[in-house]
């Protein structure tokens, strides 16, 4: 038996204000949002969001439509 499954990318809304604070999103990464689903204006994909020193807080928010697929 073969069972397919399809993964989303997690695409987590940024706030406005520091969605400018952030480095351009790669080309890469844009092709992955395309494919994101929820993802808006200001999604990023949470693995590419760097910390930084002068980053000193990020306000993001986890679309409300997101699936938690592990249940919890």
């Amino acid at each position: 038996m073969t069972v397919s499954v399809t993964v989303r990318p997690l695409a987590p809304r940024v706030d406005a204000t520091d969605f400018e604070k952030l480095p351009a999103a790669t080309e890469e990464e844009e092709d992955l949002l395309d494919l994101a689903s929820h993802a808006s204006r200001t999604s990023r994909l949470a693995c590419q969001i760097i910390l930084t020193e002068d980053l000193k807080s990020l306000d993001v928010r986890i679309p409300a439509e997101a699936t938690n697929w592990m249940g919890r």
